[in-house]
């Protein structure tokens, strides 16, 4: 097995758009359309168009979220390729209620730290992982699907979320979560291992 450190990438700030000289995954971006990411790397976008540029080793993993307001999210785990790779957004499944809101992650295991070089990368993801929301005390289970990730539509409110383990959250929220209507809320939920060099 390799050591946690060759695998690992140091964070670094943004990359422009077109600057990349190592792997990278673009593409274009029809209007309304938004792109997050989860993972070792940097996004930019604008004008139509998104690039990640990637920080981590070929074949580890990171998460793109394409989002357009009405419509579910379309949420894609991706190995860093070794040069660039190109994703675009399609075909969209829209809502079938419009006033509720969508709320979308991944439960994953990662791995962070180091005293020489601060370091932060994904080990795996985790299939059949439960969490609650709560909204006024009222509990809802999700569950993640075969691939560690978890849609769920939602009314609109403010929601507190709850694990049965020791979790980093990541996202639009961290423990506490505003649904709106048509829209999607990203958490990203982290259970985390503490790298020492």
């Amino acid at each position: 097995m390799r050591n946690a450190f060759t695998r690992a990438v140091l964070l670094a700030a943004g990359l422009a758009a077109g600057a990349c000289a190592g792997p990278s995954i673009h593409g274009r971006l029809d209007d309304g359309v938004e792109v997050r990411m989860f993972g070792h790397a940097s996004l930019e976008a604008g004008q139509g168009e998104f690039q990640v540029a990637c920080q981590g080793q070929p074949g580890e993993t990171l998460v793109l979220y394409f989002l357009r307001k009405g419509y579910y999210p379309q949420i894609r785990l991706l190995e860093i390729p070794t040069g660039r790779m190109q994703q675009t957004a399609g075909p969209w499944r829209e809502l079938p209620d419009a006033l509720r809101g969508v709320l979308a992650g991944v439960v994953c295991t990662c791995a962070a730290g180091g005293r020489r070089a601060r370091v932060f990368f994904v080990e795996g993801f985790e299939s059949s992982r439960s969490l609650t929301i709560e909204l006024d005390g009222r509990p809802t289970p999700i569950t993640t699907d075969a691939r560690g990730v978890f849609v769920e539509l939602l009314p609109p409110g403010r929601y507190r979320a709850k694990v049965d383990w020791a979790p980093r959250l990541f996202g639009d929220g961290a423990g506490t979560i505003e649904i709106e209507a048509a829209a999607t809320t990203i958490l990203d939920i982290c259970k985390l291992t503490t790298l020492v060099d």
